[in-house]
């Protein structure tokens, strides 16, 4: 049966959880520290700002789905799946979402590494280190400053997948 955390401590486990939390989130906002500018939005390449702040593409009116007008006639477009890009879409605006999108899937993948080294048994210190490090891996920082960021949480929620799976 699987616990908590290697000693079987669920509360050391969520200090733990709450630290990595924290210092991968103070690293983050450091070198996202831009996005705090009234004036700027950082890295959205894929998600373009104009395009989400279109009245037809606001939260939460898209969720039954919306009619796409960009050719001749335009045709029908599904609603958002729910997932982690569609809750940080409905509980921020489109800037600060543009603004908020890079570094809280960076800050997902981080976390759930952290997570996952540490149910590996891995000491307190190498897990945030490992988790540090999967935050600023290239291949995920590249994919999440270029506004694909669902890359991103996709393989922070594979970290969590393996530690959930780890015996």
């Amino acid at each position: 049966m699987a616990t908590a955390a290697p000693n079987g401590n669920s509360k050391n486990s969520a200090r733990f959880s709450m630290i990595s939390a924290m210092v991968i989130a103070l690293l983050l906002s450091c070198l996202f520290s831009k996005i705090w500018h009234p004036d700027y939005v950082v890295f959205s390449n894929d998600g373009p700002l104009g395009g989400m702040i279109a009245e037809q593409n606001r939260m939460p009116g898209i969720i039954k789905g919306v009619w796409q007008d960009l050719n001749w006639l335009g045709g029908p477009y599904p609603g958002p799946s729910p997932n982690v890009t569609t809750v940080e879409r409905l509980i921020t605006n489109t800037v600060g979402f543009a603004k908020l999108n890079a570094p809280l899937s960076l800050l997902i993948f981080g976390v759930s590494a952290a997570f996952a080294f540490r149910r590996f048994g891995l000491s307190p210190l190498a897990c945030v280190l490992g988790g540090i490090a999967a935050a600023l891996n290239t291949d995920f920082f590249g994919v999440a400053c270029w506004g694909v960021c669902a890359h991103t949480i996709c393989g922070g929620m594979a970290f969590l997948a393996v530690a959930a799976a780890y015996d």
